[in-house]
């Protein structure tokens, strides 16, 4: 069985969404579980009120226990432009002035 999750994308994520990407979700009513779904439809419209562009995805749902107005959380995927650094969040120092990477040796 196959069934439409459509998602509200912050404006600012629009730029980065593909038909046919692989998107994960889940649900508080499923905790520990990850459901995935494929985006088939974008609106390319941006709702002046929310900033939010409707993305819609096929979703299965073999056994039926998704249903309507389940609310989900969805891990968006994105593209960088630039090459970014990671650095685990233990190491990241904030003071009123700067945000800063602590270096341990």
């Amino acid at each position: 069985m196959s069934e439409s999750l459509v998602i509200p994308v912050p404006e600012k994520y629009a730029s980065g969404m593909t038909e046919g990407a692989k998107v994960e979700f889940s649900l508080s009513a499923f905790p520990n579980q990850t459901f995935s779904g494929t985006v088939a439809r974008i609106a390319r419209s941006v709702d002046v009120k929310t900033r939010t562009m409707p993305v819609e995805l096929d979703v299965t749902n073999p056994k039926g226990r998704l249903a309507s107005g389940m609310f989900c959380e969805v891990l968006w995927p994105r593209r960088r432009s630039e090459a970014t650094l990671f650095v685990p969040v233990l190491l990241v120092a904030k003071t009123t002035e700067a945000t800063f990477v602590v270096h341990i040796s």
